[in-house]
């Protein structure tokens, strides 16, 4: 379990609950989480995650959720440059190679993979793991992913 009181962290982990005094969320993958005093704000980046609390559903990849004063507000869909405006906190931090203290690592360059005709935002190491084809914007990938019959 993630506890975070006030501030902002990045999370990329699989079955791990992370929650503040305003929400609990069991994250599957890539968030942001920002805790501000009675407001929270989750940004789920890559896969899955649920919500636990102040109620309970699904989240999508790519989604913004805001709880204020115990309230969640509703979910909006990000587009590709507000996900990158939500992250862009952490390269403040990030290091330059290696160093003694490690460092926050950016997150690697994303595009979008097509997979038998699915588009999802995605690393490029990810995209060619799952033997998909990385495309650097939406609107090529959207002309160019096919199902692969």
């Amino acid at each position: 379990m993630i506890r975070i009181l006030k501030g902002q962290t990045f999370v990329e982990a699989k079955r791990i609950c992370i929650n503040d005094p305003n929400l609990e969320v069991v994250l599957n993958s890539r968030a942001n989480l920002r805790t501000e005093g009675r407001r929270s704000t989750f940004t789920l980046l890559e896969g899955s995650a649920e919500q636990r609390r102040p109620e309970r559903r699904a989240l999508s990849p790519r989604t913004q959720l805001t709880v204020r004063d115990g309230a969640a507000e509703p979910v909006r869909r990000l587009s590709p440059g507000e996900v990158e405006k939500v992250t862009g906190w952490m390269t403040r931090y990030a290091s330059r190679g290696p160093t003694r203290g490690g460092g926050i690592a950016p997150p690697e360059p994303t595009g979008w993979c097509c997979i038998d005709g699915r588009l999802s935002r995605s690393t490029p190491a990810r995209c060619k793991e799952a033997r998909g084809r990385l495309y650097p914007n939406e609107e090529e990938a959207r002309k160019s992913c096919v199902v692969v019959k």
